[in-house]
């Protein structure tokens, strides 16, 4: 949903696309809804996990419309993982099934530091843990912007990242703690905006042009 200026949600899930048709589908259970940067595009997506059903993961495709990632995609069986993002051991295929059929618990997050999300999970009939590594493609060239807030900052501050070249939605919004620095990845070179809102109050905005290398900003 979006809220409108009278601080009341618009329910605009018929406008996201494969997110709404995939997503909400025969009224599946759902255990655990995320936001997640899929892709590492710098937009984030939403990973959805379900109590009887395998997880499905949508990419942001800009203007709030979602597709599903058919790339990361577990099989209905939970037999294979299609593409690179996810390979694991073919000794593990049987284990893996279990999480395909429902996960009660779930997160993804970029836990190695590899700027690629990594998926965190609870198998809910097995009560299994699984964490499958998401792995870096060297072929593609990730660009990043590391935001930090000084250690001693009062927080944590809510940062909105946003394509400068672009007028339409954010890209993200990440809760940014004290001494606890977030990287985002950006695939195209660029400026980007962050806006934040300071300790006093205000509004602020900071300009961070990426080009080749990545760019790292402290905020004050």
């Amino acid at each position: 949903g979006r809220r409108g200026g009278d601080d009341d949600w618009a329910d605009l899930t018929h406008a996201t696309y494969e997110l709404n048709h995939h997503g909400n589908q025969h009224g599946p259970r759902i255990s655990t809804l995320a936001a997640s940067d899929i892709n590492s595009d710098g937009r984030q997506g939403v990973a959805m996990f379900y109590t009887e059903r395998k997880p499905m993961l949508f990419f942001n495709r800009g203007f709030g419309c979602f597709g599903w990632a058919r790339e990361l995609d577990i099989d209905a069986a939970g037999q294979s993982l299609a593409g690179v993002d996810f390979p694991i051991d073919p000794a593990d295929l049987e284990s893996l099934a279990a999480l395909g059929r429902g996960q009660s618990a779930a997160v993804m997050a970029d836990l190695t530091g590899n700027r690629r999300e990594d998926l965190f999970a609870v198998a809910a009939e097995t009560h299994e843990v699984w964490a499958v590594f998401g792995q870096r493609d060297d072929a593609r060239r990730l660009r990043a912007v590391e935001v930090a807030l000084p250690a001693g900052a009062t927080g944590p501050v809510t940062l909105t990242v946003r394509d400068a070249r672009r007028a339409e939605a954010p890209d993200g919004v990440y809760v940014l703690h004290p001494g606890q620095p977030i990287t985002i990845p950006r695939e195209r070179a660029g400026p980007v905006e962050l806006r934040w809102v300071d300790e006093a109050g205000e509004q602020r905005t900071e300009e961070v042009i990426v080009v080749s290398d990545d760019h790292r900003i402290e905020l004050e």
